[in-house]
C-alpha cells in the first residue's frame, strides 16, 4: 500500500551534496515562505497493489466519504489473449475508524479473489476481481466491484473483458458466458462446475478450455481450443462507474486506489505544520526527526507521525525557520538529510510560522546491486571488493558473498562509476576493472543508484 499527500504548497526534498563520505547540506539562500492561508483539506490517495491475501484500510478520523477506483485482473494468456479485467468507480460514505477490507485481484494465471482455474490443459486461468468490503468480510459486504477477465485458449479465442453491469462471453463457439448481476455466466455442459457469486467457473479435470473471471457473479469457462472463459461483472451502487475491460492496472493484477479529503492541521500562528512523504512510493514517513532552525539552534524539535503529519509548535510568530528533516532514528538511515526546499531548485528556503501546510518529498537512498562472476566461466565469484565511485570519491565499499552477490547500500540519486577486485587478502587472481569490462574508470559504464547489474571480471593474464 502506498499513500500520496497533495495540498496548495508542495515541497521538494533538498539536494545534498558527499563530501568524503559525508552528506553535507545544501547551503540557504535569504528569503522565505510568508506566511498563508492554511488549507482546510488535504487530498490524499491510497493505492492498494496485489498481495494474493485481503487487505485493510482503517478510515481516518474526520473521513466521512472517499472516492473507490478497482480494476479486475487480466485473464491468463495462452497462445491467446486472456481477457482484460474491468473497471468501477463510485463515492462511497465511510466511517472514521471503521475498517474496510480491501481484495485486489490477482490476473495473468494468479486467480487470487475468485478467478477460475483452467487446470493446465490448452486454456488460461481467469482474473479475479478487486473488491471492496463494508461492514463485514463477508461476499455479501462487496459495495463495489471490478469483474476479472476470462482465460484465453490454445487457439484463436480470446477471453471476455471482466466488469461492467455484465462480462462478456469468451470468443469462440464454445466460449464461456460473461457473468450478470443475478448469476453466473453459463458453462458449455451442465454438469461442469458452474460459475457462483463472486467465483468464475473452473474446468474439470481432464476438460481443456479458458476459465471464468472472477467478479460480482463470476464468467463461465469455455471447452476446447475453440471456448475461452467469460468475464465476471461488475457491482457497484447506484451512480457507480461499471465499465467493461477497462483496467488501469500498469500489469495483469488488479488495482484498487482511494481517494478522500483529510482535515488538515489546525492553523496556528506560532507553528509550522506539515506531511513528510517518500518522493517514490508516496508513502508517509514515519519517524523523521524534524526541527525548525535559526543559524545552527534548533527552536523546536519533533518526529513525524504514523501518518507523516508534523507541527513544530512555540516559534515566533513573524520570524523565519529553516525546516530540517533527518531520518536519524533509523540505522541505516532511510532518507538523507534534507531542508524543505518549496521547488525543484533544491535550494532550501526559510519559513514562517502560521503558513500554508508543507508537503516535503523524501527522496530515499538507493543502492546498487548485483553479482560478480568469472568472465572465462560465468561462475560467481566470493570476496570480490567492489566500490561505487563518483569520479574519484569512494562512496561505499563492499566484499561479495559466497554467491558472488553484493549490495552497496545508501547511495543517493545519481550515477556512480562501479569497480570490482580481489578483496585485500584475496588470492589476487583478478585484476581491478570497471563496469562493463573497463580497465581505466574513464571508459567504465555509469551505473545509476537502483540498479542491478550483472558484472564480469577477467583474471591476469598469464604465460
Amino acid at each position: 500500500m502506498s499513500v500520496k499527500f497533495g495540498s496548495r504548497l508542495v515541497a521538494r526534498a533538498a539536494a545534498l551534496a558527499m563530501v568524503g563520505g559525508a552528506a553535507v547540506a545544501a547551503p540557504i539562500v535569504a528569503g522565505s515562505v510568508a506566511a498563508a492561508a492554511v488549507p482546510q483539506t488535504v487530498t490524499v490517495t491510497v493505492t492498494f497493489g496485489y498481495t494474493g491475501a485481503a487487505q485493510e484500510w482503517v478510515v481516518p478520523a474526520g473521513v466521512t466519504s472517499a472516492t473507490f477506483e478497482l480494476s479486475g485482473g487480466h485473464g491468463q494468456n495462452t497462445l491467446t489473449s486472456g481477457g482484460n479485467g474491468g473497471y468501477a468507480r463510485a463515492v462511497l460514505p465511510t466511517t472514521p475508524s471503521a475498517t474496510v477490507q480491501v481484495n485486489v485481484a490477482g490476473g495473468g494465471g494468479n486467480t487470487f479473489n475468485g478467478g477460475g482455474v483452467a487446470n493446465n490443459c490448452s486454456g488460461g486461468n481467469g482474473g479475479g476481481a478487486s473488491d471492496v468490503r463494508i461492514g463485514g468480510v463477508a461476499l455479501t459486504d462487496r459495495v463495489l466491484v471490478a469483474g476479472g477477465g476470462g482465460g484465453g485458449t490454445n487457439s484463436d479465442s480470446t477471453g471476455g473483458a471482466g466488469g461492467g453491469t455484465s462480462g462478456t462471453s469468451g470468443s469462440g463457439i464454445y466460449g464461456g458466458g460473461g457473468g450478470t448481476q443475478t448469476e453466473g455466466g453459463r458453462t458449455v455442459f451442465d454438469y461442469f462446475p458452474a460459475a457462483t457469486f463472486g467465483s468464475g467457473a473452473t474446468l474439470p479435470i481432464g476438460y481443456c478450455g479458458g476459465a471464468g473471471g472472477g467478479g460480482w457473479y463470476g464468467g463461465g469457462s469455455g471447452l476446447g481450443t475453440l471456448g475461452a472463459g467469460g468475464g465476471g461483472s461488475g457491482h457497484g451502487p447506484e451512480g457507480a462507474v461499471l465499465t467493461a475491460g477497462e483496467s488501469v492496472s500498469s500489469d495483469s493484477n488488479g488495482l484498487v486506489t482511494i481517494t478522500y479529503e483529510a482535515p488538515a492541521p489546525a492553523s496556528c500562528a506560532t507553528c509550522i505544520s506539515g506531511v513528510a512523504k517518500d518522493a517514490v512510493t508516496g508513502a508517509p514517513v514515519a519517524g523523521v526527526r524534524v526541527r525548525a532552525l535559526q543559524g545552527t539552534v534548533s527552536k523546536a524539535t519533533v518526529y513525524t507521525a504514523a501518518d507523516g503529519s508534523f507541527t513544530l509548535p512555540n516559534l515566533v510568530a513573524g520570524q523565519s525557520y529553516r525546516v530540517q528533516f533527518n531520518d536519524v532514528n533509523n540505522v541505516p538511515a532511510r532518507y538523507p538529510l534534507v531542508e524543505y526546499s518549496p521547488n525543484a531548485s533544491g535550494v532550501g528556503a526559510s519559513v514562517t510560522p502560521g503558513g500554508a501546510l508543507l508537503d516535503e518529498q523524501l527522496t530515499p537512498y538507493g543502492a546498487i546491486s548485483g553479482i560478480v562472476v568469472n568472465k572465462a566461466n560465468g561462475q560467481p565469484l566470493a570476496n570480490v571488493r567492489v566500490r561505487a565511485l563518483v569520479g574519484t570519491t569512494e562512496k561505499r565499499t563492499v566484499t561479495t558473498g559466497a554467491d558472488g552477490t553484493f549490495v552497496l547500500p545508501q547511495l543517493l540519486a545519481g550515477n556512480y562509476s562501479v569497480q570490482a577486485a580481489d578483496a585485500i587478502g584475496g588470492n589476487r587472481a583478478f585484476q581491478p576493472q570497471w563496469y562493463q569490462g573497463a580497465f581505466k574508470a574513464a571508459n567504465a559504464t555509469p551505473v545509476a543508484s537502483g540498479s542491478t547489474i550483472s558484472f564480469e571480471i577477467s583474471g591476469y593474464v598469464t604465460g
